[in-house]
């Protein structure tokens, strides 16, 4: 027999990881972004880049 309530509670547990998986991703976005401004620039640039900009994400 199937539990409704054992239902609800894995749609609430689903619905968390959507929204920690969400953050996830939106956080390596912020970050790629980073790389992508600096791609044309020397290693030791886009270091020093990557220190600023980044440390706010």
């Amino acid at each position: 027999m199937f539990d409704i309530g054992s239902k609800d509670k894995w749609a609430r547990s689903n619905q968390r990881s959507n929204t920690a998986a969400a953050e996830g991703l939106a956080f390596c976005n912020a970050l790629f972004e980073v790389e992508r401004k600096w791609k044309d620039e020397t290693p030791e640039q886009r270091y020093e880049a990557r220190l600023a900009e980044s440390q706010p994400i």
